[in-house]
């Protein structure tokens, strides 16, 4: 379980009862958290302007400044345990399709939605959100 103030807590009984996986919580806003197959953990601050990642044994969140101009919008893991980012007004993405997954889709601010059919090489915009007054964060 994961707080939007960056607090983590795990479980070894079914939600019975829970113990702190972290020795501080950071007490800043997040707008996304996501959490890998392997249980790993990025956070983005609700500014954007850092992001933040967490491993199974670690006692902290690691805190990393963006490698990019643009504040993050969001930020997942890709299907190889690498992660990737969506900036504000673009996407960067680094992923290889693995095997037959070739289609994409990014989601952002102000209804824009992204995809991609050969596995990130070039992306375009689909525009049936654009209507959609509202921030997109997630692609199910």
């Amino acid at each position: 379980m994961v707080t939007d103030e960056g607090a983590i807590y795990v479980t070894a009984n079914r939600g019975y009862n829970w113990k702190a996986a972290l020795q501080e919580t950071w007490y800043y806003t997040f707008n996304t958290v996501n959490r890998s197959p392997e249980g790993n953990y990025v956070a983005v601050s609700s500014r954007g302007n850092f992001y933040l990642t967490w491993e199974p044994g670690q006692s902290y969140l690691q805190p990393h400044n963006r490698a990019v101009a643009r504040r993050i919008q969001n930020m997942g893991w890709r299907a190889d345990g690498g992660l990737w980012l969506l900036v504000r007004g673009a996407v960067s993405i680094s992923a290889k399709a693995q095997g037959s997954k070739e289609e994409a889709w990014a989601a952002g601010g102000s209804g824009f939605l992204l995809k991609t059919t050969n596995g990130g090489k070039s992306w375009s915009r689909d525009k049936a959100t654009d209507n959609i007054a509202a921030n997109l964060y997630s692609v199910k």
